[in-house]
């Protein structure tokens, strides 16, 4: 008959080779500490053979029973003789333990032995708050440590586990050691995705259980023989909490941390004075007995580092486990560039050929993981991003996939191509053309797509022919009706009641929450943003950008190219001078400039809160009337010649793009107020788990504890890795089987081709001009003005600012840049319209701003540059004796 269960002190009868096999990492470790002498509290190891009949079975095999009555009643001899005292109940810790570890398969259940009748013998609560610290753990409910309340804490969660297990409780020690070992030994089922194995099978990994007699520490902690986030520093690191070592793995203590040298020949002496706060009872000479059996340990392995639970028991130190350290974390340029690469390409395999920047890079240019998980939901067809295009009349098709509208790439929000025009109806048979995209870049997606987009041309496509026109007019009928009542319903409706609803929020207090009350919150505010009202506070600037639309083809219709395009910039120069404009500029731009250079988006949760627009939310009333004086006598002085019939129709566009743009910078400062909200809860969160900056490299499912939280290692390549793309220069536009998506041309195979593609793939928009030493390259303007001055490409050095007088040149940039960056000479970037916040900013500045798409790899850095904001000619001239760039 096989043995399902080995006793820690007892000899192992099998060869080596099957010990990990059996007993997993974790009763391999505990053999190995107990073999080279080092003192290890009792307990026993369940094989992996007896779990995974257990998982595969349904039943735990015949003969465990009666092994692990026998192994408890030696525990508990173990036990009273470690502690000479025989009074005390047997409490046990039950672990799980995998030869192969992979996220999820780590689970503990501490304190397991106490009982409602055990707890009430107590004079203390110290019984009770143990005991719903188990029952807490072994529901895999999250709680705060109980403080003395736990009698009424495990009165709740025993119903619940009733209710679980659906069936009444023997709340006996027996009971709830076997629902301990079945909880830990379905940890086993928690493999995840990716891996190409199936829960439960003989193939899996398999973890064992060990239980082991939880020893009542004075300090426990534990030894990481290398840093391990720098393993290049010959130091040891140490985190020690008072108690027992569960109040350090749930992080309800903040531990104590103490670093010292890994030579032995360095004496640890003074720490206390170096490094004060150290738990009472722990000396420098056990931090010395730590330290040699840690590099005895590193020794019987392959040399690396270790990490050692460790715990001080009556002024002895004991040994709770040993784990090999993972090899640290490095991100390679070479590495992370090609896993990237290669993610692109898979998805350009399922149908996704090309990549465009999102118009909302300006307000989150490099989003931390947690502040894209956080808006990932909002740019989709259900969240959102989706609501704003239903209430402008379009039927978004919803895509059930796992790729979506959106994907963060190389650091950076894009957006699939081929879907955003399904925004406006699922059956949209056209797409945006390869010349679209590499002639306008993320501006394409404001225009109207050119290409037939076979997979939408299927046999059913005459079917839904009706429903598509039917779509297109009532989009037609709706956006007609809103130019008339949006701007209305925003000041008498949509403001008051946000106003109202933001004042709730930031009137709560969010430390007096319990822990799960905070995560709830966070939850709600972020779908109250992002969901509810985020649609309701875009939907004027959309319907401004769309009568602009009108006003900038009519014009052209009206009266030429060149003569519309001299007529635009004095039409924006007059809407942009508006004295709502003028006093936002005057009373936002004294704080952004002390914060500008560390700012990383509006949006960035990361970011530090700003309060502006303050009377935006005081009660009063919102200007919404239609014409300011200098728009209306610009338009009447243009428009001489224009016949009647023309020129109103160009007065009610102009009327409604004055008026809903002017609301957008409203909408605008409500929409950061709420993003406020949602940073304080986000920094409450990180101040309970102590984890400082690192909880904006969480996701939002991490950060509400849905899976399993990160690793530090992995918080750690993820901040490497975001660092790594802030800093690096990507295109706008991403072609999936590119040879290089991430070259500065990703269209390009090589750099000499390159201006032959400006000149002839981007046409006039983007065509270069040789003349002698000079290139000219004509873009599009977006703010008036000539100016020169050194090229600055913000991209190069992202932490620092620009020197007087610079040409800023940036893939795209925010309005808080241009104000914060106001000493700079002019602006030139590869993404913004007219009407974004950044030109619009530019303008009430007076500063030229050109687009020129690509302009990072056609402008370098330092070089001479003229920005006509007239022309929309970014002129650079190359230095004496060169030739082009």
């Amino acid at each position: 008959m096989p043995q399902w269960l080995h006793y820690l002190s007892d000899p192992w009868p099998l060869a080596d080779t099957d010990l990990e096999r059996l007993l997993g990492g974790k009763g391999a470790s505990l053999r190995l500490l107990h073999r080279l002498g080092l003192p290890v509290p009792p307990g026993f190891t369940i094989t992996t053979a007896a779990v995974l009949e257990f998982l595969t079975e349904g039943r735990w095999p015949d003969g465990l029973s009666s092994e692990v009555d026998w192994a408890m009643e030696r525990l508990q001899q173990d036990a009273a003789a470690w502690s000479n005292d025989s009074s005390r109940p047997l409490i046990v810790a039950v672990r799980s333990g995998a030869r192969q570890s992979y996220p999820g398969l780590l689970r503990t259940i501490p304190y397991c032995g106490w009982t409602s009748h055990r707890a009430s013998g107590l004079a203390s609560a110290q019984g009770w708050d143990e005991f719903a610290q188990f029952l807490a753990a072994l529901l895999d409910v999250p709680i705060s440590t109980p403080q003395g309340d736990g009698r009424t804490l495990c009165g709740e969660l025993l119903r619940q586990a009733e209710a679980r297990l659906g069936q009444s409780i023997a709340d006996t020690p027996p009971f709830w050691l076997w629902a301990a070992l079945a909880a830990v030994a379905q940890s086993s089922l928690r493999i995840p995705e990716g891996t190409g194995m199936t829960p439960g099978s003989r193939s899996a990994p398999c973890t064992a259980v060990t239980v082991q007699w939880m020893v009542p520490t004075a300090v426990a902690g534990v030894l990481f023989s290398r840093d391990p986030l720098r393993s290049d520093v010959a130091e040891m690191v140490v985190e020690a909490v008072s108690g027992t070592g569960a109040r350090l793995m749930s992080g309800d203590a903040t531990p104590w941390t103490c670093r010292f040298p890994r030579d032995e020949l360095h004496p640890i002496r003074c720490f206390r004075d170096e490094q004060p706060g150290a738990p009472p009872g722990l000396a420098a000479e056990q931090l010395q007995s730590l330290r040699s059996a840690a590099l005895l340990l590193e020794r019987q392995g392959d040399g690396r580092g270790v990490d050692v639970e460790w715990g001080l028991f009556r002024g002895r130190l004991v040994y709770f486990q040993v784990r090999p350290l993972p090899k640290p974390v490095r991100v390679r340029k070479s590495l992370l560039e090609d896993s990237e690469r290669e993610r692109l390409r898979s998805l350009g395999q399922r149908g996704h050929r090309c990549w465009v920047r999102l118009e909302w890079a300006t307000s989150l240019p490099h989003p931390t993981p947690l502040s894209w998980t956080c808006w990932q939901q909002f740019f989709s067809p259900r969240g959102g991003l989706g609501t704003a295009y239903r209430l402008l009349g379009f039927a978004p098709r919803h895509f059930r996939d796992d790729v979506g509208l959106s994907q963060l790439l190389a650091g950076r929000m894009y957006v699939d191509a081929d879907r955003y025009p399904q925004m406006l109806c699922g059956s949209y048979p056209l797409r945006y053309s390869a010349e679209q995209l590499l002639a306008s870049g993320p501006e394409v997606l404001h225009e109207p797509p050119t290409e037939f987009d076979p997979a939408r041309l299927d046999p059913w496509f005459l079917l839904k022919l009706p429903h598509l026109v039917w779509v297109m007019l009532r989009s037609a009928l709706t956006l007609h009706r809103l130019k008339h009542t949006v701007a209305e319903e925003f000041v008498l409706k949509t403001l008051p009641e946000y106003r109202a609803a933001c004042a709730r929020w930031t009137q709560l207090d969010f430390t007096r929450l319990a822990w799960s009350e905070l995560l709830h919150m966070a939850e709600r505010c972020r779908a109250w943003l992002c969901d509810d009202w985020a649609p309701r506070l875009l939907l004027p600037g959309w319907v401004g950008a769309y009568a602009w639309q009108r006003v900038d083809a009519e014009l052209a219709s009206a009266l030429g190219t060149d003569a519309a395009a001299s007529a635009r910039m004095r039409l924006l120069q007059q809407l942009s001078l508006s004295p709502l404009h003028r006093q936002s500029a005057q009373r936002a731009s004294a704080p952004l400039l002390d914060c500008a250079d560390r700012f990383e988006g509006e949006l960035e949760l990361a970011a530090p809160a700003r309060s502006t627009a303050e009377e935006v939310f005081t009660e009063g009333t919102v200007d919404a009337s239609p014409w300011f004086p200098q728009s209306r006598a610009a338009l009447e002085d243009l428009l001489r010649d224009v016949s009647p019939r023309v020129r109103g129709e160009l007065a009610r566009e102009l009327a409604t793009a004055e008026r809903c743009l002017r609301l957008r910078e409203i909408s605008k400062e409500c929409l950061l107020r709420g993003v406020d909200v949602l940073r304080r809860i986000v920094s409450e969160i990180g101040a309970r788990k102590r984890c400082g900056d690192d909880v904006y490299f969480h996701s939002w499912s991490e950060l509400l504890q849905r899976v399993e939280r990160p690793t530090s290692l992995e918080l750690a390549r993820r901040r490497e890795e975001w660092a790594y793309w802030r800093q690096r220069v990507v295109p706008s536009v991403l072609f999936a089987d590119a040879p290089d998506p991430f070259g500065v041309d990703s269209r390009s195979s090589s750099a000499t081709d390159r201006h032959s593609r400006l000149a002839g793939d981007a046409g006039d928009a983007s065509g270069a001009r040789v003349a002698g030493f000079v290139e000219e390259f004509r873009g599009h303007s977006l703010s008036a003005g000539v100016a020169e001055g050194p090229a600055w490409l913000a991209e190069v050095s992202p932490d620092e600012r620009p020197p007087q007088g610079a040409v800023v040149v940036a893939q795209a940039i925010d309005a808080a840049t241009v104000l914060g960056w106001s000493t700079a000479a002019a602006f030139v970037v590869e993404s913004g319209g007219v009407l974004s916040h950044a030109a619009v900013t530019a303008r009430a500045l007076e500063k030229p701003m050109v687009r020129l798409p690509r302009a990072l790899t056609v402008v370098p850095h330092g070089r001479l540059t003229t920005v006509n904001g007239n022309s929309g000619t970014v002129t650079v001239r190359s230095p004496a004796g060169g030739g082009s760039q």
